[in-house]
Parts: structure tokens; C-alpha cells; sequence
């Protein structure tokens, strides 16, 4: 007995060593690794949890418990030695040998700031009332009005704002472009280019409206008609909702995907959007719930979120991309895996077998595309600088605020009768400042299979070598590395905007 108590006190003395050690930055990097080991193995047990309380408040399929899992990310996220740990080796990053540990420190340094807003109990608590009011579209008899939910997410937009300034960004969506590596300057430089290049284009696509209907003032009714053609011609082919699955499934298996073999499952369901992929544990569970009667190009968006999911094979926690996190990801990269995967059912050889169209539709369909693509540039510009021009200031009318940006990207005198409101905008709430991600993501969806082209042959969507090269090259490796340098290994270029715009004749 004295002697097992000799030798728990042993481990002990050294355990007390090792974590003053680490409390006065003085670790080795094999200190540090063991560290961040033990801090991402409860990381990943939140983060599992996490998943299954928002697949509940979607899917309804249990207790939707967001509560205790954020308390715990709290927790793990307040913990002044591990802030200490990171916030010391963030400092002198550049020292550290082994890359992955590098990049884990860089990572866990993008989670903790975020985490002092997002996982403040302030607002993660109406951050919660809000997801369960605005999922709930059943029955909810004492639900708040609309002018009520819009001052609550007012209320929480405020909340963030203040938190982010807290911690020196000039507002929360500077900081979201921070943490997730966008970049405030590379991101307004893409969004002063977009403008430049498809100004004039666009401006002839008014002019052509004025001049065949004899108008002296185009309206925003005239821009959203050019935005339903453009719709039509880029959400892809109408699939019968049976042939919905087994196209998905033979799609993935035309590239070498066993789509049963993977641990990926659909739920429909009436949800406020067209389809949310939650990763519950990466690689081993990813859950998807649709809205009812979604496209195809829908489901093959989340199924492509899916396939990132069970693809991953970093095996640290803080690398695989877990969603719940701000800085944790980003999110343009993984929509724009997801799109890559909804691409393969626009690509012209599938749309030849699978829906019968002709060379000559396929034509059209591209030409039109092209046509349209200024509009559907600046109408995606207006969108997303809406809520990251909010931000900068929160007493601003928001209407006066979405009229000056028609103005400003859509070249519209007149103000809009749409209302514009946060009420029923889910994206405000548990996906802010998000909507930029989809422009990218397009773009990097058309960089991967233009680069699967070139490898594979123009027939690639048929190429059972390219799923495996998409997985291995794209999926595997997490956020081992930032999203520029994960696009530059696997296509040899950081993302190709001018390529891109080419590609839609501008």
C-alpha cells in the first residue's frame, strides 16, 4: 500500500511540474502535443454532442439540447491555461518544427477568439431561444410576433458586435473574415473586381430590357425577372422525386463512390432552408435534413458536405473541421466541396444520359448562363455586403441600408418594395455573415472540376479514378492546411478568379 501510494504520489508531483510548466509557456513541443491531445479529445466529445442537439432541433428526432454542450465548450474555451498555452505559442509559431502542431496552434488561437463571442453565455442562450423558435414551424401557439423575433436577433447581432469590439475588431463581421482566413482585404479586393469586370456587361443587360420594353427606369421587379431566367438555367435539370436517390447513388458510383458504403443518411423534413449537412462525428456519422421537395442540385449540395465529412482522415479533433466553432473552418472551402459535388449533375455528359438534353440545349444553357452572369454576380455582391455593412452599424435602417446597395451593385435609382427584415432570416442567426461563402464557393467548385477535366478527360464525371482523387486530394486532410494553400497543393493555383470569370465570358 505505501508503495502505490509512493507511486501515485510520483505521478502526481510530476503531473504538478508538467502543468506549471505549461502555465509559464515553458513546454517542449512534445509538452505541447500531449496538451492539445488531452484539450481535443474533450474538444471532439462536445463537438459529437453538439452535432446531435442541432440534428434534434431539425430533425426532431430527440432532445434538442444545445444548452449544456455550448456550457461545456465554455468551459474548455475560458480555461486560462489553455488560453495561455495557445496564445504563447501563436506568438512564436514560426519556432515550431513539426507543420501539423503548427497548424493545430493556429487553429486552436482562431477557436478561442471566437469563442469569446460566440460561446459568451449571453449570447449563446438567445442565440438558442432563437434557433428553437425560428425551427419550429408547427405549432408553437405563444410564439413572438415578427417585430418581437426581429428585435431578439437585433438584440443579438448587438450582442456579438460589442464582443467582437471587446476584443479590438472594428465589428463581429471583420472578425468572422479574420478567424475563418478570408481576410477583410483579400475579400474586398474579390469584391471590387467582381464589380469592375461585370459593370459594363451588366449595364448592357439593362439597357437591352429598356430598349425591348420601352422603359425609362428600370426596377428591381426588372432585375429579379433576369435572376428567375438565370435560376432556371443554373439550378440544373427537374428530377422526379424517386429517381432522386438512385441518381445520387449511381452519380457517386460513375467515379468510383459506394454511396452504401458510407456513413451518410437523408432525413425530409420542414425546415426554414433547402437542406442542412450536420457532421455528427467525423468521419463515422454525417446526417443531412432537406426541406420538402428539394431539387436534386439540393441534395447533391449536402450530400457533397457529407462526402468531406466521412472523407476526412486528419485525425486530430481540431483539424477535422468541425462546424460548431467559429475559426474551427471555412466555410467558403467546405461549400465549395459541397458544390463541387452538385456540379457533377450539371456537367454536360450527365445531363446527356441522365436527362436527355441535346447538344444544342446544352449550348444554349451555357450561353445563357454567360449572358445572365453579371446580374447574378451583383445580385450575390448586394446579398452578402448587406449583412456585413449591417454590422458596421446596428442602428442604421436596414431598408435605407439594402436600397443603397441596389443603388451601388444593381445600378437601381428606385427603392424596393420588398421588405427587408431579420425576423425570418434563419442565416442571421446561426449562420452570420455566411452568405459570401456561396460566391466562393462556386468559384472553387468550377476551379476542382476544371482540374478534374484536364486529369481525367472531358468524359471524368464516367472516371471511377476520380472519386478517390477528388477524396484523397480535396477531403482528406481537414484543415490541416488554410483553404488557399489546400486549393494551391491540389490545383496548382491559390483561387483562379480571374479563371473563373473567364469561364462565364467576362
Amino acid at each position: 500500500m505505501k508503495k502505490k501510494l509512493l507511486a501515485l504520489l510520483a505521478v502526481l508531483s510530476v503531473l504538478v511540474f508538467w502543468s506549471a510548466s505549461v502555465a509559464q509557456g515553458n513546454t517542449t513541443e512534445a509538452e505541447l502535443k500531449a496538451y492539445l491531445d488531452t484539450k481535443e479529445a474533450v474538444f471532439e466529445d462536445i463537438s459529437v454532442q453538439m452535432g446531435v442537439a442541432n440534428w434534434n432541433v431539425y430533425s426532431q428526432e430527440g432532445e434538442a439540447d444545445q444548452d449544456t454542450p455550448k456550457r461545456r465548450y465554455c468551459e474548455l474555451f475560458s480555461n486560462d491555461t489553455l488560453r495561455f498555452v495557445v496564445d504563447t505559442w501563436y506568438g512564436k509559431r514560426e519556432t515550431i518544427q513539426d507543420p501539423v502542431l503548427r497548424r493545430r496552434v493556429e487553429v486552436w488561437r482562431n477557436v478561442l477568439v471566437g469563442a469569446r463571442v460566440d460561446m459568451d453565455e449571453e449570447v449563446f442562450k438567445l442565440e438558442n431561444k432563437l434557433e428553437a423558435l425560428m425551427a419550429d414551424t408547427d405549432s408553437m401557439v405563444d410564439k413572438p410576433s415578427q417585430a418581437e423575433m426581429a428585435t431578439m436577433v437585433l438584440k443579438l447581432m448587438k450582442l456579438r458586435n460589442e464582443k467582437a469590439m471587446a476584443l479590438g475588431y472594428a465589428n463581429y463581421a471583420e472578425m468572422i473574415l479574420d478567424v475563418t482566413g478570408t481576410g477583410v482585404e483579400w475579400f474586398t479586393h474579390l469584391v471590387d473586381t467582381i464589380e469592375a469586370v461585370t459593370r459594363e456587361p451588366y449595364r448592357k443587360l439593362l439597357a437591352e430590357i429598356e430598349e425591348e420594353e420601352g422603359k425609362t427606369e428600370i426596377g428591381m421587379p426588372d432585375v429579379m425577372k433576369l435572376i428567375g431566367k438565370a435560376f432556371v438555367t443554373s439550378r440544373g435539370p427537374q428530377i422526379e422525386s424517386e429517381r432522386m436517390l438512385p441518381l445520387m447513388k449511381e452519380t457517386l458510383a460513375n467515379i468510383g463512390i459506394d454511396y452504401d458504403a458510407i456513413p451518410v443518411r437523408f432525413v425530409e423534413k420542414a425546415v426554414p432552408y433547402g437542406g442542412n449537412g450536420l457532421a455528427i462525428q467525423i468521419p463515422t456519422d454525417f446526417r443531412i435534413v432537406v426541406n420538402l421537395n428539394m431539387p436534386l442540385s439540393v441534395w447533391m449540395h449536402e450530400l457533397g458536405h457529407g462526402l468531406q465529412g466521412v472523407f476526412t482522415t486528419i485525425e486530430y479533433p481540431i483539424l477535422k473541421g468541425y462546424e460548431w466553432c467559429l475559426g474551427n473552418e471555412f466555410s467558403g472551402y467546405m461549400e465549395g466541396m459541397a458544390e463541387t459535388n452538385a456540379r457533377f449533375a450539371r456537367n454536360p455528359g450527365w445531363l446527356k444520359k441522365y436527362a436527355e438534353f441535346t447538344e444544342e440545349k446544352i449550348a444554349k444553357r451555357k450561353a445563357s448562363a454567360q449572358a445572365l452572369a453579371p446580374v447574378m454576380l451583383r445580385m450575390r455582391l448586394a446579398g452578402c455586403m448587406l449583412e456585413i455593412e449591417y454590422y458596421k452599424d446596428l442602428d442604421q435602417d436596414m431598408q435605407e441600408l439594402r436600397d443603397k446597395l441596389h443603388k451601388k451593385y444593381l445600378l437601381l435609382d428606385k427603392p424596393s418594395d420588398r421588405p427587408v427584415g431579420l425576423a425570418g432570416n434563419i442565416i442571421y442567426v446561426s449562420y452570420p455573415v455566411y452568405t459570401q461563402n456561396y460566391l466562393i464557393a462556386d468559384m472553387i467548385s468550377w476551379q476542382v472540376h476544371s482540374l478534374l477535366e484536364e486529369k481525367f478527360g472531358k468524359e471524368y464525371v464516367f472516371n471511377k479514378k476520380v472519386g478517390s482523387y477528388f477524396a484523397n486530394h480535396f477531403l482528406a486532410d481537414g484543415e490541416l492546411y488554410p483553404w488557399q494553400e489546400r486549393l494551391k497543393r491540389a490545383t496548382g493555383k491559390e483561387l483562379d478568379v480571374k479563371g473563373y470569370l473567364r469561364s462565364l465570358g467576362l
